[in-house]
């Protein structure tokens, strides 16, 4: 038999180092060929940053993103593709 996938879209998403002072790694994989909106929120759910809006394509991807101006505190990632949302902490201690 074959096992079918039920979710198409994004994939695990690794934020590190986390904490982190000034530069982020984002490690995930897509499924298939979508539109990912990845954004970072404040604490109060405030939008902070757009990291990445754009088409891409199936496959693993890792970007660095830079942070050196983010106050220190608690923040949240907030990525959505193809309708599913995923979410990661994060902590600035910049």
């Amino acid at each position: 038999t074959t096992h079918e996938k039920t979710t198409q879209g994004i994939e695990d998403i690794k934020v590190f180092p986390n904490p982190t002072s000034s530069n982020l790694s984002l490690e995930y994989a897509l499924t298939e060929d979508q539109d990912l909106d990845m954004k970072l929120y404040d604490n109060f759910g405030r939008e902070v940053m757009d990291l990445i809006n754009e088409e891409r394509s199936e496959g693993v991807y890792r970007d660095e993103i830079s942070l050196v101006d983010l106050v220190p505190g608690i923040y949240f990632i907030k990525a959505t593709s193809n309708g599913q949302k995923i979410t990661q902490k994060l902590i600035s201690i910049n």
